[in-house]
């Protein structure tokens, strides 16, 4: 991150956008292949909970950027 002069923050925040993944392939394939129905739901089920997850982790980390905390007790390393 020092080559592009990112925060710790910022960094954080591209690693949630990564984070979250698209199934659309992975369903596609297990129609093709004629798994049941039932696994097809979870696995949507559970890409639906990794999206949300990341959405949350991207807030939490873009509020830590927008409002810097000022605590003296706060490791320099983490600005």
């Amino acid at each position: 991150f020092d080559d592009y002069n990112w925060s710790w923050p910022v960094c954080l925040m591209f690693g949630a956008m990564l984070s979250a993944t698209d199934p659309v392939a992975v369903v596609a394939l297990l129609k093709e292949l004629g798994v049941s129905e039932r696994l097809s739901v979870l696995i949507e089920g559970e890409s639906l909970l990794n999206d949300g997850t990341a959405i949350v982790v991207f807030d939490v980390f873009r509020e830590a950027l927008v409002h810097r905390p000022c605590d003296p007790e706060m490791p320099s390393y983490i600005e």
